[in-house]
């Protein structure tokens, strides 16, 4: 599960004029409208305009490049991003917002290289140290990347969302207990904090079976109603739990949202269904499992993760015989 959260929304610095009141309106559009469509068309009108210094100019291009970004269009964000820094070479705020889109494009050396300037520039830029760390985490570079979020965190020990992010790494480190630690501390510097729960579910799902877990799952989906991920998550919860029809409700309500159902889903709702003593159900998610994953191992070692043996559901199975015609009985 990739739940970081990326700080891209960074509409830096004000611009600043003393011309008319006319541009001094088109300015603070540019600088502070809500919208990036606004965004775009003031900070346009500016950049067209012959009555701005260039500093503003390069302002004015940050600005919209940004906008851009929000609006998804990276190529336009890089044009304008890259002439604003330019112009003005020292704005930090568009070399970290050029590092971006770039990790938006999921090209994550261009971003660390933005991010690595937009940091000598300002030594204190917490956005670009947990941006950073979130690029490094997608490299596998995760003691890099704690070392980036415990910056952030120490600039600003409120931050949430690099507490959140630096949680995602402990648990790709396989550090379950820090992991669930900083999702904690997350929380509680932000009650309404979405991810946090979101995570805290999903890594504390991997350790076993607790009301905690259980009840930040029941948060996430508070707040983020319909997430598949979450579903699946809570429903191997309720699973370790022994509330199956609570599991098999989650499970499939998760596999009927997902865009693209993932081979673990079925797994899930294969042993869900097993336990049930649904073997034909149980067995054709199985095969689903096995389709997708195209790899017997893996499907065999994630239904070991659930409590179930090989030949319950799956091992002996494997090469075509139903899940009936395995020599063995559910668990008691």
């Amino acid at each position: 599960m990739s739940i970081y959260r990326m700080l891209k929304c960074a509409i830096v610095y004000l611009l600043t004029t003393t011309s008319t009141s006319v541009l001094a309106e088109t300015v603070n559009l540019c600088s502070l409208a809500q919208k990036p469509d606004d965004i775009i068309s003031a900070c346009t009108a500016l950049i067209q305009s012959a009555e701005v210094s260039y500093t503003e100019l390069a302002a004015a291009l940050n600005n919209r490049g940004a906008a851009w970004l929000d609006n998804g269009e990276h190529t336009k964000a890089i044009q304008d991003l890259s002439e604003a820094i330019r112009l003005d070479p020292e704005v930090s705020a568009a070399y970290y917002n050029r590092g971006n889109v770039a990790l938006g494009m999921r090209d994550t050396v261009r971003a660390i290289h933005d991010f690595d300037i937009a940091i000598r520039q300002n030594p204190t830029y917490v956005q670009a140290f947990v941006n950073r760390g979130i690029a490094r985490s997608i490299q596998g570079e995760y003691d890099q990347a704690i070392a980036d979020f415990s910056e952030a965190v120490r600039l600003d020990p409120d931050h949430e969302v690099a507490l959140s992010n630096r949680g995602n790494a402990w648990f790709l480190k396989g550090d379950h207990d820090r992991a669930l630690s900083d999702f904690d501390e997350a929380i509680k510097i932000n009650p309404d904090y979405a991810m946090a729960y979101a995570n805290r579910c999903w890594v504390g799902g991997q350790r076993g079976r607790d009301s905690k877990t259980l009840n930040a799952c029941n948060e996430a989906m508070e707040l983020l109603p319909d997430n598949p991920t979450i579903l699946i998550a809570r429903a191997r919860i309720s699973y370790r739990m022994a509330d199956y029809f609570g599991a098999l409700e989650d499970s499939t309500h998760a596999i009927l949202l997902a865009d693209a159902p993932t081979w673990g889903m079925y797994v899930v709702r294969a042993a869900i269904r097993f336990r049930l003593g649904r073997r034909d159900a149980a067995n054709s998610d199985f095969r689903h499992a096995q389709a997708l994953a195209n790899d017997d191992d893996e499907v065999r070692k994630r239904v070991s993760e659930l409590g179930l043996v090989s030949r319950e559901i799956g091992g002996g199975c494997l090469k075509g015989e139903v899940v009936a015609d395995c020599k063995s009985s559910p668990p008691q």
